[in-house]
């Protein structure tokens, strides 16, 4: 009902919790140095890990 009065109609991502707090690490996904199984590091990381 609220996301409606929103005029939110179609898909929505909602956060809550500790997702909106700035703490933590920084996502790898992007990374130029980090390979996942979609491709591979552009650029050489620092070892923080590989995704497989």
């Amino acid at each position: 009902a609220q996301a409606a009065e929103a005029g939110i109609d179609r898909t929505a991502m909602i956060l809550v919790g500790d997702a909106l707090r700035n703490e933590g690490d920084a996502s790898l996904l992007y990374d130029p140095g980090f390979t996942h199984g979609y491709r591979a590091a552009e650029e050489p990381g620092d070892g923080r890990g590989r995704a497989t």
